[in-house]
């Protein structure tokens, strides 16, 4: 499938569930600096599957890897957020409390 093109919703849950094992010691080695604040996870460029640096060019991979990021982070009664430094530096991951 062409880049940005997902299958079907159960496609991409499938997809996204293989990142977890990936994801899993990086949210566990930072869960605990979370605290009542938030803890760095990495730049995009270092953690997503196509190694892309900005939020702006997802795609369908990293999207799906988001997503297990996400369920991941969950399990651990957090959030991530995603910040973009709009051309200044690479855009970033945090681990956040969920609100």
């Amino acid at each position: 499938m062409p880049d940005g093109v997902m299958g079907t919703s159960a496609d991409a849950d499938a997809t996204s569930r293989e990142y977890e094992p990936d994801i899993e010691p990086l949210v566990a080695a930072a869960a605990p600096q979370v605290g009542l604040n938030h803890a760095f996870l990495g730049s995009l460029g270092d953690l997503l599957p196509s190694g892309g640096a900005s939020a702006q060019a997802l795609t369908a991979e990293d999207q799906a890897w988001l997503q297990a990021l996400e369920r991941v982070a969950h399990g651990y009664d957090l959030g991530y957020e995603l910040i973009t430094d709009a051309g200044e530096g690479p855009d970033t991951l945090w681990l956040v409390p969920l609100h």
